[in-house]
């Protein structure tokens, strides 16, 4: 299982997913302390499903300070 990376991450998943579920989101989220993380609406295909709000999340973490 990856634990830790050495470069920038950004991951975003679809709240409703079932294949990324909630627990599994949150150790994501301990064990990449220093990533950047975003929920959109939608399950494990939120890009087709939702693209207008993916897109504004990828962008809101890509150019984030």
């Amino acid at each position: 299982m990856l634990k830790r990376l050495s470069v920038d991450m950004v991951a975003i998943r679809g709240r409703d997913s079932d294949t990324l579920n909630a627990t599994m989101w949150q150790r994501l989220q301990h064990w990449q302390s220093g990533g950047r993380f975003a929920e959109v609406t939608g399950g494990h295909l939120f890009p087709l499903e939702n693209p207008h709000d993916t897109a504004k999340a990828i962008e809101g973490r890509i150019f984030s300070p």
